[in-house]
């Protein structure tokens, strides 16, 4: 007995079918097998030949059922809400306003990093107004200057910290300072496949030799006589849950020859 594989296909008809036309998927199945006698009216030159076709009632559709498309990534989103709001000086004139337990992940004071006002400045501007580029251009012509004149502030330098700490003040204070992020992460595996569907076929022609002599059919109980629990696309947490009821499906249900 010689056996040839064909690669399993599935089709959009249905809502556990890999999307797509007849797209080609995991696993193989039988396709024909080839037996002979040993040397008599049947030998290796005149084998008896079977074909098997996985398919429905109009002869091309895949009758594969119990696929899902696989799901190699996962979005993560976090939000973290800072537990107050205080006032302090400084920065002169104005003050700002900061936020208690504003980054999230630090547990002590010991992981802290201290960071400059301007960079907290730039922190704070960059993702509302995308003008960080004009901020700095800003403190470098205000290092310039205060520069010349030997570290003696002029009054547009003066000008110019007001005006960013007038920035920082109506920034920092407005809003509740809140940090919603999201993830994309990979996986090298179809997390799916913490709980797959059965993945089976619900109905196979056979076919002997040329098929002058008709063929047989068989169906097999599916997700039509027994609804799955869990259904294709519900398991959006990827829980290991069972979906569905492993004894009630695959089972011989009509078998019927065709002339």
């Amino acid at each position: 007995m010689t056996y040839q594989y064909t690669q399993n296909k599935g089709t959009i008809s249905g809502a556990y079918y890999y999307p797509g036309s007849a797209g080609l998927v995991g696993g193989v199945s039988v396709s024909q097998t080839s037996s002979t006698d040993g040397g008599y009216s049947n030998g290796c030159a005149n084998p008896i030949i079977t074909n098997y076709n996985y398919v429905l009632g109009d002869g091309t559709t895949s009758s594969l059922w119990g696929l899902e498309t696989p799901v190699n990534s996962m979005v993560i989103n976090s939000h973290y809400q800072p537990e107050w709001r205080s006032y302090h000086w400084p920065p002169i004139p104005f003050g700002a306003c900061y936020w208690h337990f504003q980054y999230p992940g630090i547990l002590s004071q010991q992981q802290s990093i201290g960071i400059s006002n301007f960079q907290n400045i730039m922190s704070i501007l960059s993702p509302v107004f995308d003008i960080i580029s004009v901020i700095t251009t800003i403190e470098d012509i205000s290092a310039i200057i205060t520069s010349v004149t030997g570290g003696t502030a002029l009054p547009v330098s003066v000008i110019i910290d007001i005006i960013l700490n007038i920035i920082h003040v109506g920034i920092a204070c407005i809003g509740d300072n809140a940090k919603d992020n999201s993830i994309t992460l990979y996986y090298n595996a179809d997390l799916n496949g913490a709980s797959p569907l059965p993945a089976q076929y619900k109905r196979v022609e056979v076919v002997e030799s040329s098929g002058s002599i008709g063929k047989t059919v068989q169906e097999f109980t599916n997700s039509d006589d027994y609804p799955v629990w869990i259904p294709a696309g519900s398991n959006t947490n990827f829980s290991s849950k069972q979906r569905f009821a492993p004894w009630a499906y695959g089972l011989p249900k009509l078998t019927r020859k065709i002339v």
